[in-house]
C-alpha cells in the first residue's frame, strides 16, 4: 500500500496546499463548464490530487463549491477593504466599490449566482446567503453614510443595495457607464 504523498511541510500547510488546488480546479473548470457537469472526478483531475483525497476535506461536491464561495467572498471582502479609504467621502468609496467590482470580474468568481441556484440544495444555497449579506453590506454601509452626510438621496438601504448590485451585474455595459450611472442615480445632485 502506497501512502498518500503530503504537500508542505506539515499537515496544516498540506491540508491549505490541497485546498487551494481543489478551489484553482474549481475556478478552471467553471471558466469552461457549468457546475451542474463538473464533477469530483474532474476537479481532483485538474488539481492532480487524487480523487479519494478530496475526500479527507470535503464530503461532497456542494460543500467544495460553498468552500469555494466563501474563500473567494472573504479575499474579495478583504482586498475591498484595503481598497476603500473609510476616510473618504462616501461618493468616493461607492465610486471605489464600483471601480474595484468591476475591475475584480475576472480576479473573484463571484458571478456564481444563476448557476448555484440550480445546482446546490436548499441548505447549502442557505448557507450561501450569508455570505452574499456579508458583501452587501460593504455596498450598504457606503450608502447609509451617504444618505447620512446628505450626499445621496433618501431611499430605501436595501433598494439601492439591490439596484446598485444588479447595475455591476451587466458584463455588457461598459465599467464607465456603469459608474456614471451609478453615482447620478443615487446622488442627491
Amino acid at each position: 500500500m502506497t501512502m498518500p504523498k503530503i504537500m508542505g511541510t506539515s499537515l496544516e500547510q498540506h491540508r491549505t496546499e490541497v485546498r487551494t488546488r481543489l478551489f484553482e480546479a474549481l475556478a478552471t473548470l467553471l471558466r469552461q463548464q457549468p457546475l451542474e457537469s463538473i464533477s469530483i472526478a474532474q476537479i481532483a483531475a485538474e488539481a492532480e490530487v487524487g480523487r479519494t483525497a478530496i475526500y479527507n476535506h470535503f464530503p461532497d461536491k456542494e460543500s467544495i463549491v460553498v468552500e469555494f464561495a466563501t474563500s473567494e467572498t472573504r479575499r474579495f471582502l478583504e482586498s475591498l477593504a484595503r481598497a476603500i479609504d473609510a476616510r473618504g467621502t462616501a461618493t468616493e468609496r461607492l465610486r471605489t466599490y464600483v471601480r474595484y467590482h468591476i475591475a475584480s470580474r475576472d480576479s473573484y468568481h463571484l458571478d456564481l449566482g444563476h448557476q448555484l441556484r440550480t445546482s446546490l440544495s436548499a441548505e447549502a444555497l442557505l448557507e450561501m446567503r450569508t455570505h452574499i449579506l456579508a458583501a452587501q453590506e460593504a455596498v450598504a454601509s457606503i450608502i447609509r453614510d451617504g444618505i447620512a452626510s446628505g450626499e445621496f438621496a433618501a431611499m430605501g438601504e436595501q433598494s439601492a443595495v439591490s439596484l446598485v448590485n444588479s447595475c455591476l451585474q451587466a458584463p455588457q455595459v461598459s465599467g464607465e457607464e456603469i459608474e456614471a450611472f451609478v453615482l447620478r442615480a443615487i446622488s442627491v445632485a
